[in-house]
């Protein structure tokens, strides 16, 4: 077949090119979120994006027309694009993209009449558009066509009486805009259900259901790409791993409920403990109630510090569940990273400190096979250990 056969219709060609932009914009969103371990920030990342991806094709269909020499020519894909950024978008970029959309109708559209009737049309759809649907279900893909079908008939109706269209070409671009805002707005639904769920399962892939932290694949994941950082840059690391105490007997006398609010305050105290000393620590839940403590560009006396700290502050602070009062004590174990190390060798010998502490009494600190007992100064400091030396 060769190309003068493809005599396709314009509205047909119209929905493919619709779907080609929104794959475009789907691909982009799952390397997103592929990519992102924090659920809020992807959200942000992704509304961000989507604001700019819409005005830079707005931008791209207004500079056709104008180099064409036809203002009208894509006249509803540039409606259907500021009203998807009215009708889902809520974000300042959103707002900003389509503040810089109505300046560029201002500074392109010629003559005057015309240009003044158009734009009246845009600013008036888009503020009831605005209005409306911010008294609506949300979500709805029902509300949210009827409504653009409605502003798409006044903005055709405005037009028709402000050009040389003729009813026919004017009934004919209407037709094509309800078709094409209907397929657009029940895809962008879909997609939008579609990318939460994906959200929701990567953050539930990488990030613990109960307390928040990140689990145990992340952990392998990140552990590896931890010490290859280290090595490269040539900093030291510390892996802390922590058991909570009696953790069985918690839930055996307390019940579960308690101990799920025993993991969770537990968490929640060693984040605000260790973001006092580095915000760059990062706290996994490996295990029922294990947990492990990634502290870059620290050595053995800053990972002792932490360590202790964390020991006494809980220990200190039992935690309340209803009327109960719950004791709570920690066992940690602390390794540094070695020359001849790999990732598995540090985790091993982090876990052997932890069961050192748990098998020498619990609530105690191992730092390299040495359990610390004097917790004001827990391991000498490196140039404290030269000066001996």
């Amino acid at each position: 077949m060769t190309w003068h056969s493809w005599l396709i219709p314009p509205l047909i060609t119209s929905i493919f090119f619709e779907l080609g932009i929104l794959l475009l914009y789907e691909l982009i969103v799952k390397i997103i979120i592929d990519h992102q371990v924090d659920y809020d920030h992807a959200n942000r990342l992704i509304g961000r994006f989507t604001a700019g991806y819409l005005f830079i094709l707005y931008l791209l269909l207004d500079i056709a027309a104008v180099t064409g020499g036809d203002q009208v020519a894509f006249a509803n894909f540039r409606l259907i694009i500021l009203f998807t950024m009215v009708l889902f978008l809520e974000s300042l970029p959103s707002r900003i993209s389509i503040g810089l959309a109505l300046i560029l109708e201002l500074l392109v559209y010629h003559p005057i009449a015309k240009m003044i009737s158009q734009i009246t049309a845009i600013f008036l759809l888009l503020g009831l558009s605005a209005y409306i649907h911010r008294r609506l279900p949300r979500r709805s893909f029902l509300t949210r066509t009827i409504l653009s079908i409605i502003a798409g008939a006044i903005f055709w109706g405005v037009i028709e009486r402000s050009s040389n269209l003729s009813w026919s070409q004017t009934l004919t671009q209407f037709l094509f805009f309800t078709i094409q805002v209907t397929i657009l707005i029940w895809a962008i639904v879909v997609l939008e259900r579609t990318n939460k769920l994906a959200l929701l399962n990567s953050r539930y892939a990488k990030y613990d259901a109960l307390t928040g932290v990140r689990n145990l694949r992340f952990f392998r994941d990140e552990f590896d790409k931890e010490i290859i950082r280290s090595r490269r840059s040539e900093t030291p690391l510390v892996l802390i791993a922590v058991d909570i105490d009696h953790f069985k007997h918690i839930n055996d006398t307390y019940g579960h409920l308690a101990g799920d609010a025993v993991l969770k305050q537990v968490t929640t105290r060693l984040i605000e403990i260790t973001s006092k000393f580095n915000r760059d620590i990062t706290i996994y839940r490996v295990g029922g109630e294990e947990f492990n403590i990634l502290v870059p560009n620290a050595d053995t006396y800053q990972g002792a510090q932490i360590a202790t700290q964390c020991r006494q502050e809980l220990s200190a602070a039992p935690v309340q569940f209803g009327d109960k009062i719950i004791p709570v004590t920690l066992s940690l174990g602390v390794a540094d990273l070695i020359d001849e190390d790999t990732s598995l060798t540090l985790y091993n010998r982090a876990d052997q400190n932890l069961y050192l502490s748990k098998g020498r009494g619990r609530n105690l600190v191992t730092v390299n096979f040495k359990t610390l007992t004097n917790e004001t100064d827990p391991v000498t400091p490196p140039e404290t250990q030269h000066k001996t030396n």
